[in-house]
């Protein structure tokens, strides 16, 4: 049976349905992973140092969860704006879906209170790597045309 091609508005809407849902599950995957690597190694910020390996469970998935929760402003902004970019062109490439995850972060960070002080620059590269992860969907479900 042949496969009937898929419209730009269509490709849109899943482009802006798996941002805002796949995005945020990475960020709090990362945050997980790293809280368990850091905790384990007795390392990281001041708030993991010296507990028990028992405990950092718990605070990575707290960790986690608070950052599902948080991620969702600024991955519902990134996938708006790549849902206009795949509207209008039919495909988005991995640096331009990287770049509009970090900004909708800057934005979501300057606009939502609920940071950590002085970690801007490790969490905009965990929306950075979330949103790889969201390109890396698209492409492999073969929503985003190739070019």
């Amino acid at each position: 049976m042949k496969q009937q091609k898929i419209s730009n508005g269509q490709r849109a809407l899943w482009s802006f349905l798996i941002a805002t849902l796949v995005g945020p599950f990475f960020a709090a995957l990362i945050v997980a992973l790293l809280t368990l690597a850091a905790g384990a190694l007795q390392m990281g910020p001041p708030s993991l140092k010296g507990i028990a390996m028992t405990d950092v469970g718990a605070r990575a998935a707290g960790w986690a969860l608070q950052s599902y929760v948080w991620a969702a402003l600024p991955a519902g902004l990134a996938g708006a704006a790549i849902a206009a970019w795949v509207s209008l062109k039919g495909t988005a490439p991995w640096l331009g879906v990287v770049a509009i995850g970090v900004v909708a972060f800057g934005i979501a960070s300057v606009a939502v209170p609920g940071l950590l002080p002085n970690h801007g620059t490790a969490l905009a590269f965990i929306a950075a790597l979330s949103s790889l992860g969201v390109w890396a969907v698209l492409a492999r479900a073969r929503i985003l045309a190739p070019g």
